[in-house]
């Protein structure tokens, strides 16, 4: 097993020298290739899984089950992760998709945050000098929600490192994942690399688009942001008012079902609180969607009038949405180091919201910046 790891890392290891000799060249083939910028985290759904397919979808070839990283692997149709798995049985991913592809998988584990794993802590995650604290790496792996993996890439044309996270998995269905490419060489005539190598620089989530799905009639997007606190604290910052003024001015918050979740402008009357609850299934869904009554004032940050509509203390709360039909989940992912990862989905069907949605999405970034600053981090 040691002797494999470090086999490993000296792949890698030869990558600074051969990027530093490249660096003298023209940016050219680089810039030529696509290739990916390193150390920044980006987010993409892959799904169905490769052989759990309708027979004509394979004239498609993989057509969304699997991932590539530069311009070259599409054009070469060579993916660098491919989601696999037939119906009803374990999905894997698998790194070694060719005959000359010696790529290899590993599962770092549970509660591991993208944004801290470097070159170095890909290939032993707690920096221990122990035998067990080393990356484990395979051909094939299977697919784990919340955990985190390392791909090593070593082939005749590519050799690179990259990591991601499944943020969501539906079993034969789609995965949901958070990656970034650590290094990323074409090793073909003529040679190009991705510049910025480091064994030691996590992951800057700046440039993370909102992932958006579609599930059925509704419209899914997702957004999410790292936190320096654990979960306890985090959940105060949304369900005690004092707390969860990041959000909007004059917050208020009841954490039950059917309680305020608002704010309103000095000296306004508070909007009555509507009735019950809707019932709300196991994914967080309403049976009814919410109605106009329901629902928050769009715009204004100073005229937000909804309703909680469920809560799951310590992991998730569900709220009335800016747009009518829509609604918004806040859960909560508790990450090592005392750090939580929350997650906003807004999910809807109306025209409103399937218009609408980017917008409200946009106007996400200055709450969670003042979010993040509650938490700052421990020097």
């Amino acid at each position: 097993m040691r002797a494999s790891t470090v086999l490993l890392a000296a792949v890698i290891n030869a990558a600074p020298f051969a990027a530093e000799a490249q660096a003298r060249q023209a940016a050219s083939p680089a810039a030529e290739a696509g290739l990916p910028e390193l150390h920044v985290v980006r987010r993409v759904s892959l799904g169905p899984t490769y052989s759990c397919r309708p027979p004509a979808d394979f004239a498609r070839g993989y057509a969304g089950t699997a991932l590539f990283l530069s311009d070259a692997s599409r054009s070469r149709n060579a993916p660098e992760l491919l989601f696999d798995g037939a119906c009803g049985s374990l999905d894997t991913f698998s790194a070694n998709l060719t005959g000359d592809d010696f790529s290899l998988i590993a599962d770092l584990g549970p509660n591991v945050p993208i944004e801290e794993v470097s070159a170095h802590r890909a290939l032993n995650w707690r920096s221990l000098a122990t035998a067990e604290s080393f990356s484990r790496f395979v051909s094939e792996i299977p697919v784990v929600e919340g955990h985190t993996y390392a791909v090593v890439l070593n082939s005749q044309e590519r050799r690179g490192l990259f990591v991601l996270t499944v943020n969501r998995w539906v079993p034969n269905v789609r995965v949901d994942l958070s990656y970034a490419v650590k290094h990323y060489q074409l090793l073909r005539t003529p040679s190009a690399f991705a510049p910025g190598f480091s064994w030691e620089n996590g992951n800057a989530s700046r440039g993370v688009d909102p992932l958006v799905r579609v599930e059925g009639e509704f419209l899914v997007v997702e957004k999410e942001v790292l936190l320096n606190a654990p979960v306890s604290a985090v959940w105060r910052a949304f369900t005690v008012s004092s707390e969860a003024q990041w959000l909007a001015p004059s917050m208020e918050v009841e954490a039950r079902p059917g309680g305020r979740w608002g704010s309103r402008a000095p000296g306004a009357s508070a909007p009555p609180v509507p009735g019950s609850a809707p019932v709300l299934l196991g994914g967080g869904k309403p049976r009814k969607e919410p109605g106009k009554s329901e629902r928050t004032a769009p715009g204004s940050p100073t005229g937000l009038s909804g309703r909680v509509l469920s809560l799951v203390p310590l992991e998730q709360i569900s709220v009335t949405g800016e747009i009518e039909g829509s609604w918004v989940t806040w859960r909560l992912f508790p990450l090592e180091g005392g750090k939580t990862r929350v997650v906003y989905t807004g999910t809807g069907s109306s025209a409103e919201w399937k218009k609408g949605y980017r917008k409200v999405v946009d106007e996400l970034d200055a709450p969670l910046a003042r979010l993040r600053a509650r938490f700052p981090a421990q020097r």
